[in-house]
């Protein structure tokens, strides 16, 4: 079984030590239960990031009032968390019936220290290898014509986002803010590690097999939208 993610133990230790603070953003007393010693390990080597460290729980908190706003509406709301890693949302906040989607080591650990049936709400966790199984197949069985919301927070790796941004430019908005800060943990580590490099190529291959590799026609109509000349030579 795969290792639990660096990144899952680094976004839940920022969330304790918010929890342990005298004024707490988001208030995550469920944290701490998850950080073993290879968290704690994890956690020291960010410790002077400062901004990027209170931009992570800003970001969580305000994923949770947008959540509370949408459970005061509907208090039965079904709420998708797609890469979970160690969210506490489910015992955190007032209604909704919860799905959590992860990896198996993460779903397993998280059972073993905080289980599903101590949740007052209704609450499935789902195991997913994501690098083999599909996300669709694995929520198939909670599809409904009710309307849900889906969180996906920080969670896609290289062209991933990309691809996303387009899915929803179709529909929607994709907003540049310029406060916002991110710093990428791995720092070029696909150029140092086989494995990434083998996501980082698998990502490219699929993203651009979708969208053309040589001459994509929805590139250049979103570009000429937003007024950049692309020359295509």
């Amino acid at each position: 079984m795969k290792p639990i993610s660096k990144t899952a133990f680094y976004c839940c230790g920022v969330r304790m030590q918010d929890a342990e603070s005298s004024n707490p953003i988001c208030g995550d007393v469920y944290a701490k239960r998850f950080m073993n010693d290879e968290g704690r390990r994890i956690l020291e080597t960010f410790k002077d990031e400062v901004r990027p460290n209170s931009s992570n729980v800003a970001r969580h908190r305000i994923i949770d009032d947008l959540l509370r706003e949408e459970l005061r509406a509907k208090p039965d709301l079904r709420i998708v968390i797609i890469g979970a890693g160690f969210d506490s949302r489910a015992y955190r906040l007032k209604g909704g019936r919860w799905v959590e989607l992860d990896e198996p080591q993460v779903v397993a650990y998280k059972n073993e220290l905080l289980s599903p049936a101590t949740c007052d709400n209704p609450l499935d966790r789902v195991a997913i290898d994501f690098s083999n199984e599909s996300v669709e197949e694995k929520l198939s069985s909670f599809a409904t014509t009710d309307r849900a919301v889906v969180v996906i927070e920080g969670v896609f790796m290289y062209l991933e986002d990309v691809d996303l941004c387009r899915r929803i430019g179709e529909s929607s908005k994709c907003v540049y803010y310029p406060r916002a800060f991110v710093r990428h943990a791995y720092a070029k580590g696909s150029y140092n590690d086989f494995g990434l490099l083998m996501h980082h190529a698998k990502s490219a291959l699929r993203y651009f097999s979708k969208w053309g590799w040589f001459y994509d026609v929805e590139r250049r109509r979103l570009n000429e939208r937003a007024g950049l000349r692309v020359d295509h030579r």
